[in-house]
């Protein structure tokens, strides 16, 4: 199950240098989607840069709380040219542990497509995003991002318990 969930328009920019990154590679997870795509021979090319919730500007966690969800956990990614994330569903280990109910992925875009840059749900290809533009997905969703472009792709995920579907 996936659907866009539309435009939350923001005004704010963010000062990309002074974020504290951490970064996520899919060579750390030994989960079924992780071992399929490092077999498959996908690697260093899996890096994106993450900016875990607690270390949000203020703006940016004000931005989150717009959102029709009941969060758990949020970060901001940074995926430079050249480097995807490869097709895999969400498994929400963490978040089931917490609650019985049913987790949900909210994928924000931080900023305009640029031609090159790509996110598949399911059947959905999505190109041509705007700033601000949110989709919503269960764990039921297989979905990847590629960043064949010559900028950065900046995009926000925010997990939690989503009423509306």
């Amino acid at each position: 199950m996936y659907k866009y969930l539309g435009n939350y328009k923001f005004e704010f920019d963010l000062n990309l240098d002074e974020l504290k990154y951490h970064s996520h590679k899919i060579g750390k997870h030994n989960d079924v989607d992780s071992q399929s795509a490092k077999e498959a021979g996908y690697g260093d090319n899996t890096e994106i840069h993450k900016v875990w919730g607690e270390d949000y500007p203020s703006e940016l966690l004000e931005y989150v709380n717009t959102f029709p969800i009941d969060w758990v956990n949020t970060n901001f990614q940074v995926q430079k040219p050249g480097f995807i994330i490869p097709p895999h569903k969400d498994s929400f280990d963490m978040i089931k542990s917490l609650h019985s109910k049913k987790p949900y992925r909210i994928l924000v875009c931080m900023s305009d497509w640029i031609f090159g840059q790509v996110i598949m749900i399911d059947d959905l290809v999505i190109t041509k995003w705007k700033r601000g533009d949110a989709w919503i997905w269960d764990s039921k969703a297989l979905h990847m991002s590629a960043n064949g472009s010559i900028g950065d792709k900046l995009t926000m995920i925010i997990s939690g318990f989503y009423e509306d579907i």
